[in-house]
């Protein structure tokens, strides 16, 4: 089976679709044969409609991740409203049995609130992670899974277990191979070392039933 190299992104950078986690909205999810996705509604953008479309686009077998969801204290979205619909996405996770994308901005607080009430069984992965390393240490300590896009603390990077590694592109137009290329000189590792690390996280994280 052909595994993803790119958890989260939202432009098909390559012909092979299977290289990739595109994620969509409820309202364009439309899967293409061959591709795998994740389905939210993201914090920036959130509406009833697309969230009551969220469930039939989420049970969908090539959607093997639910979100973009999360806390933004930047967004226009009220934090209550936020609350509700983090808790709608972490509920389904768990229902469907499929991984969390969590998108955090200035609420690390709030995401570990969340973790300690509902305790997850699903995995949680905040992506395109660019926190301090003592932001990163209080993640991992709580067994979330980071996610490395374009602009990151080189030194979360390093301090992050590599079994709980992920690499994206998210919205950056770089390929997700000169990441790899970059991820792994700041580690001190091989290309083909990383690689093999994050597709055993791959596997274990998003395709748990194959």
């Amino acid at each position: 089976m052909n595994l993803p190299i790119d958890i989260h992104t939202h432009h098909l950078l390559t012909v092979d679709g299977a290289k990739c986690i595109l994620n969509r909205t409820p309202e364009d999810f439309t899967p293409a044969e061959g591709c795998w996705y994740s389905v939210g509604v993201h914090p920036w953008h959130l509406n009833k409609k697309a969230l009551d479309k969220l469930y039939l686009a989420a049970s969908c077998l090539q959607v093997v991740a639910i979100g973009e969801t999360g806390f933004d204290k930047l967004a226009s979205a009220s934090m209550p409203l936020q609350m509700e619909f983090f808790e709608y996405h972490a509920c389904l996770a768990e229902k469907l049995k499929k991984p969390l994308i969590i998108h955090m901005v200035r609420s690390l607080d709030d995401v570990l609130l969340l973790k300690k009430r509902i305790k997850p069984k699903m995995p949680w992965i905040i992506h395109g992670f660019r926190g301090k390393p003592l932001v990163a240490y209080q993640l991992l300590q709580h067994d979330f899974y980071l996610s490395y896009g374009e602009k990151y603390n080189e030194e979360s990077l390093r301090i992050t277990s590599p079994e709980r590694l992920f690499l994206e592109t998210d919205e950056a137009r770089i390929s997700i191979e000169t990441l790899y290329v970059r991820a792994a000189e700041i580690r001190g590792i091989s290309v083909e070392e990383l690689s093999q690390i994050i597709q055993a996280n791959v596997k274990k994280v998003f395709f748990t039933h194959e």
